[in-house]
């Protein structure tokens, strides 16, 4: 669970107007390894936000402008800003709202490496102008999608292109309504197709900043959290996650030859899972949720080339969507399924 600390003194930067003058500043932690999902922010020496979920914002926070301050990203257990796994130097401007954004990945177990980095985005909006519009900015934050485009209408219309990890994008002033959204790679290969409920959402009015977060290839990335599209609100809280449309046709993979199916789709109680192996090779399969968390796991041997079947039960799963991930040898396959109640 998150907190956040109270206001801080001027001793420390964080200062009301009378004193010097300030800005707004929102973290999101959107750190996709899943042995640092949570983590505490130090600014200077203040712990100023003990345990941040992963996927969840601050609210904006007042800090005085003009002044070098270190904010250094820490596990949730720290006790000062020297067990920081990452720091970084910061002064902040008059006049500029801030939205700073926690993403990378520590240790080895990754494809690519992306080191703990704190990607700083200083034209942020908290509201528009005529509320019938909403302010969206995008950020590439999956370390494992070098680039990527945003299309809408079915593709016929361009939103993004080429934004590259780390990543903000501009403005884009949308008219308040429901969007379907497409996300691709360079190549063309789509990530997913996703409802952009702006609308129903209640987003109308608001600034929001949409992260691309998690793994494209989980498997690949220490079974961290799958790829998906998670909106940031002024309010801060927890991201709210853009539904993906047809969940169980968006596959993502890193070999054709390895085949997986899973049925039905949305699932209620019992999910049926068949993968094809092209040659004999160690098999594992592994499910998880939308946070990340690893919920089923087994390790199935040297299988023999051939089609293959297993059955878990969800009965008991709260409702919501979940990605199985097959992995044999060198090759994987990532499937999203809905569990509905």
């Amino acid at each position: 669970m998150k907190k956040f600390i109270g206001t801080i003194s001027a001793a420390v930067c964080f200062a009301s107007s009378m004193v010097a003058q300030t800005t707004e500043v929102q973290f999101i932690n959107n750190i996709a390894d899943p042995n640092l999902t949570i983590v505490d922010v130090w600014y200077n020496s203040t712990l100023l936000l003990d345990n941040v979920d992963f996927r969840t914002a601050s609210p904006y926070l007042t800090v005085t402008t003009g002044q070098i301050a270190t904010i250094s990203i820490a596990p949730s257990w720290s006790a000062s800003e020297s067990e920081a796994t990452a720091q970084f130097i910061m002064s902040f401007s008059d006049g500029q709202k801030y939205a700073l954004v926690m993403d990378g990945v520590r240790g080895s177990n990754f494809s690519p490496v992306q080191s703990i980095d704190l990607k700083v985005y200083t034209s942020a909006v908290k509201s528009t102008v005529n509320a019938s519009f909403i302010d969206v900015v995008f950020h590439n934050g999956a370390t494992d999608a070098p680039t990527l485009d945003v299309l809408t209408n079915d593709g016929q219309e361009t939103w993004l292109s080429g934004l590259a990890y780390g990543d903000f994008s501009n403005h884009l002033l949308l008219s308040s309504q429901d969007y379907a959204i497409r996300v691709q790679n360079a190549s063309g290969t789509v990530l997913g197709r996703y409802d952009a409920k702006f609308n129903t959402l209640g987003m109308s009015g608001k600034g929001v900043l949409i992260l691309t977060s998690g793994f494209v290839n989980p498997a690949n990335n220490s079974n961290g959290a799958a790829f998906g599209l998670w909106a940031a609100l002024p309010a801060g809280g927890q991201l709210i996650q853009l539904a993906e449309q047809n969940p169980s046709a968006v596959t993502r993979t890193n070999d054709n030859t390895l085949q997986l199916t899973t049925f039905p789709n949305p699932v209620q109680d019992k999910l049926n899972i068949q993968f094809a192996v092209q040659t004999p090779a160690e098999t594992v399969f592994s499910i998880t949720n939308a946070a990340g968390k690893m919920l089923y796991q087994q390790e199935l041997g040297n299988l023999p080339a051939g089609t293959h079947a297993r059955n878990v039960y969800v009965q008991n799963w709260a409702a919501g969507v979940y990605y199985v991930t097959v992995r044999t040898g060198n090759q994987t396959q990532t499937q999203s399924i809905i569990v509905t109640r």
